[in-house]
């Protein structure tokens, strides 16, 4: 009687281990995932800033006249990805679903 109450025991104790372990590589993942959609709107984010810093830049040569145009070629659905990852978490925090239609 004592030997299965110990081996119960060691079968209770295997499996919380278990499913401990394996929570916590649920939440390490669930970090790394949060990681990298902050990562992601930093990468966005500073993309902007130095759209702006240039524009900011421009502005006295276009009241003087000697703006030159910086013409480049831009992916449509890369643009439309990185403004839908910039706002998501915003958009995710509101309950709102952001998707690109193409």
């Amino acid at each position: 009687m004592f030997d299965d109450l110990v081996a119960q025991m060691k079968r209770f104790i295997a499996v919380t281990n278990h499913k401990l372990s394996v929570t916590e590589i649920q939440k390490t993942e669930e970090i790394v995932d949060e990681f990298t959609k902050c990562l992601n709107i930093c990468r966005a984010s500073s993309k902007l800033l130095l759209f702006n810093v240039e524009d900011i830049l421009a502005l006295p040569q276009l009241k003087e006249g000697k703006f030159t145009k910086n013409i480049s070629v831009v992916n449509a659905m890369e643009a439309a990805q990185e403004i839908v990852s910039l706002q998501s978490y915003q958009a995710t925090k509101k309950k709102v679903d952001l998707k690109i239609f193409i």
